[in-house]
This record gives structure tokens, C-alpha cells and sequence, in this order.
């Protein structure tokens, strides 16, 4: 099982980036305004975030490729955004060759 636990050993922080990668896992930027890991977020636990930003997606591969589970995902709602829920499509590209479908 893959878990995205802790970005405390991240670096760069507060920085727009291309992809951050982080426990063997890859966060493309794909027309986002920025994709980072932040520290002061009023959404957060005190811990830094992986934050991504007011347009396009982010993809997430495993590094160097191949399948990984994604068994839960954990977000927040910007505190720039006045929105009291949103919604998260997730786009599965089988390792098979299978179709990929919106799940």
C-alpha cells in the first residue's frame, strides 16, 4: 500500500513546481496555477501540504512507472475557495492495456 504520510523531509517548499515527487509517487502539474508543498496553510495540521491550484489537474503516476492502489484520498477545499464541497474525478489508466475509464 502506497500513503502519502508526511512531506516534512520535502524540499523546495512554498514553491510553484513542475511535478513533486514524493514516496514513490509523481504529482504532474497539468495546467494548474501552482503545484507545491506548503507550509502555513490555514487547511492544514501544521504539517506541509500538497497543494495544487485553480485550474487543469494534476496527475499522479507511480515514479518510474508501472501500477500502484489508490485506496483513499484525503483533501481540503482552499481556503481561497468560498465552495463548501467540490467534487474529485479520478481517470484510471489500466496497466493491462485495459480501456481507461472516469471511476
Amino acid at each position: 500500500m502506497l500513503r502519502l504520510s508526511t512531506l516534512t523531509a520535502f524540499r523546495p517548499r512554498n514553491t510553484c513546481l513542475t511535478t513533486v515527487s514524493a514516496q514513490g509517487l509523481d504529482f504532474t502539474n497539468n495546467g494548474g496555477t501552482c503545484l507545491g508543498v506548503w507550509t502555513g496553510s490555514p487547511n492544514g495540521n501544521g504539517t506541509p501540504d500538497l497543494i495544487f491550484a485553480f485550474a487543469g489537474y494534476t496527475a499522479i503516476t507511480l515514479t518510474g512507472g508501472g501500477a500502484f492502489d489508490l485506496n483513499d484520498f484525503d483533501m481540503a477545499i482552499s481556503w481561497y475557495s468560498a465552495a463548501t464541497s467540490t467534487t474529485v474525478d479520478v481517470t484510471a489508466d489500466f496497466a493491462a492495456g485495459d480501456r481507461p475509464c472516469r471511476c
